[in-house]
């Protein structure tokens, strides 16, 4: 439910505002999508942390190309610097 202006008030929201009529949005679903996005985050996060601990534990046991590739791999998709910290970031800000 956002906040409604009394009618007898609208015309005082246009001055408040500045120029034209006083937005119109529903807070608490933004509240709720802000929400759903930092739950997002964290989850994108904690599967960020799984992740690199089975990267780690199959880096342990290659060698070679193969290790190179994967590792190459992971320092773009899961290092700090990588898409899954960029897209955490993304849902925060």
């Amino acid at each position: 439910m956002g906040i409604e202006i009394p009618e007898a008030l609208q015309w005082a929201a246009k001055y408040v505002v500045g120029a034209g009529d006083w937005p119109e949005g529903d807070e608490t679903a933004m509240r709720r999508m802000a929400d759903a996005y930092n739950t997002a985050a964290t989850t994108l996060d904690d599967l960020g942390d799984d992740a690199q601990l089975q990267v780690n534990q199959l880096l342990s046991a290659l060698d070679g190309q193969s290790a190179d590739a994967i590792e190459a791999f992971w320092k773009k998709l899961g290092n700090n610097d990588g898409a899954l910290s960029a897209l955490t970031g993304l849902l925060t800000d």
